[in-house]
């Protein structure tokens, strides 16, 4: 059987994005194959998209961060390091899209079905409590896996009539591989990237009312199923819904699920108030050591959000980087989305899989994870593809 090769390509370069744990300096060495693949396309079309522009404006409203930086030539470098996610994410998934959407949603697709099945080896084998793959923890693995999720609920939840015909990618095989990974990952954020993305699906295309219908009916059940599973087991899972279920107050019990996340938002909040320019990107962590915060000082270590990176990448953003950069980061992305979205070809999976992105991003930090810039590649890519059947027809 003959192998596509844009399937083969984007299956390799969805492995190399996924290695988290091989970096020097904080570069992640397997995205080095990926820049040079990335510069080759950009200087073989030598054309230069809106989306690039995009990318300078943000880059050059974060210079004044600098300024204010504790750490100068890291922020150089995090500055250095959004080129190089355009070059080596942005571009190469845009041009496979270009390309092919299907066989790169599949080589997308074949690269996610080996990491579940890895994390499986490792985790069922005792390497990894939780398997984690080859990123940072597991809730990194999680968040990857978003396009992958969207996938598999697109398959099953129908949008025709919105936003094209949904072509059907995946199998009963990926549903038992979803539930696999949420096993072994034990993480929340992928029962919320499962839950975005359902929520997603449902509020697009015709037939509102009864995917609402079959949503409630689903998410009954799952409940149900949830309280099942805490009661006969007691792993991280586990515990967490128990002491939900159990919990006088189920909103106190989840921050305390957090541990130090809500500290760290707030402190992000406070921080990015008092710093209109920011306080340096990449320099957030190294400000909140060399300086003190009431309120926050008294909290057990394991409260405490001092030396950690914030929680919300758009705080994150408005704290390290400034305001002015975090709305041309907005706009940047709500343009994408409304251009994705404009009678898109080959379904939804592309501009919800950003969306639901973004979404879960707003519990996380890190707007630099190679994922998600190689999410944005593939929404422009979505763009070009709508502009050619636009022009065709």
């Amino acid at each position: 059987m003959k192998i596509s090769k844009v399937k083969l390509i984007a299956f390799i370069s969805t492995m190399l994005v996924s290695v988290d744990v091989l970096s020097v300096a904080g570069l992640r060495v397997t995205l080095l194959p990926l820049f040079l693949y990335g510069g080759y396309i950009f200087i073989k079309n030598n054309y230069i998209d809106k989306w690039a522009f995009f990318a300078l404006t943000f880059s050059v409203l974060c210079l004044p961060s600098l300024f204010f930086s504790a750490e100068f030539y890291k922020s150089v470098g995090y500055l250095v390091w959004i080129f190089f996610n355009y070059i080596a994410l942005c571009v190469v998934y845009k041009s496979l899209i270009v390309r092919s959407l299907d066989n790169t949603l599949l080589g997308v697709r074949d690269a996610y079905r080996f990491q579940i099945f890895l994390g499986c080896l490792l985790y069922f084998s005792g390497l990894q409590p939780r398997a984690a793959v080859l990123y940072y923890e597991p809730s990194y693995f999680a968040l990857s896996l978003t396009p992958y999720v969207v996938m598999v609920v697109s398959s099953y939840i129908k949008s025709k009539g919105y936003v094209g015909d949904v072509v059907k990618r995946t199998s009963f095989i990926d549903v038992f591989l979803l539930l696999a990974a949420i096993y072994t990952t034990k993480s929340a954020n992928l029962m919320l990237v499962c839950a975005l993305s359902v929520l997603i699906i449902s509020f697009l295309g015709k037939g509102k009312l009864k995917k609402i219908c079959i949503l409630a009916v689903v998410g009954t059940i799952s409940i149900f199923g949830l309280y099942f599973y805490s009661q006969n087991s007691n792993d991280l899972i586990a515990v967490t819904i128990n002491n939900l279920f159990s919990a006088s107050d189920p909103v106190k019990a989840l921050l305390d699920r957090t541990g130090n996340r809500w500290p760290r938002f707030n402190l992000a909040y406070d921080i990015s108030l008092s710093n209109f320019w920011g306080v340096g990107i990449g320099a957030y962590e190294k400000y909140t050591l060399s300086h003190t915060f009431a309120g926050y000082t008294g909290l057990p270590f394991y409260l405490s959000p001092i030396g950690y990176p914030p929680i919300n990448i758009y705080l994150e953003l408005a704290s390290t980087c400034g305001w002015l950069a975090l709305a041309v980061w907005l706009i940047w992305h709500f343009k994408m989305i409304k251009a994705a979205n404009k009678r898109p070809v080959g379904g939804p999976v592309i501009v919800c899989s950003l969306i639901v992105a973004m979404l879960a991003l707003f519990i996380e930090s890190s707007f630099m994870r190679p994922y998600y810039w190689m999410l944005m590649g593939m929404v422009m890519g979505q763009i070009a593809l709508n502009k050619r059947a636009r022009q065709n027809s």
